[in-house]
């Protein structure tokens, strides 16, 4: 459907770099804008702004990972080799050790 491609793109337009500094009330009014192209018959199907944003971020990764020539993929953290047979965490990356002591007495 036309409609939908025009809908879409417009909200979703290098989402991955904002939709992470959207506050609630700002997820909100563009729901109702969504909420309102179904209301108005531009659109067949109602969406979910949380759910597409998710998405996309989730389809970014995916991109990033897959890719070694990825420019974001350098600052991705290194894999995690497992030693034992334990059970998978479902992530693959070593997380981030604070190595600072100012940053562990923070909490």
């Amino acid at each position: 459907m036309r409609n939908k491609s025009l809908v879409l793109n417009k909200i979703t337009y290098a989402a991955q770099s904002y939709s992470g500094y959207l506050l609630e009330q700002q997820i909100d009014r563009l729901q109702a804008i969504l909420n309102s192209y179904k209301k108005w018959g531009l659109v067949s199907v109602s969406y979910n702004l949380r759910d597409i944003l998710e998405n996309q971020d989730s389809r970014l990764f995916k991109q990033i990972v897959a890719n070694p020539q990825h420019c974001l993929n350098s600052i991705l953290p290194p894999v995690r080799i497992r030693v034992f047979g334990t059970r998978d965490r479902g992530r693959c990356y070593e997380l981030p050790s604070c190595k600072y002591n100012p940053y562990k007495q923070f909490f």
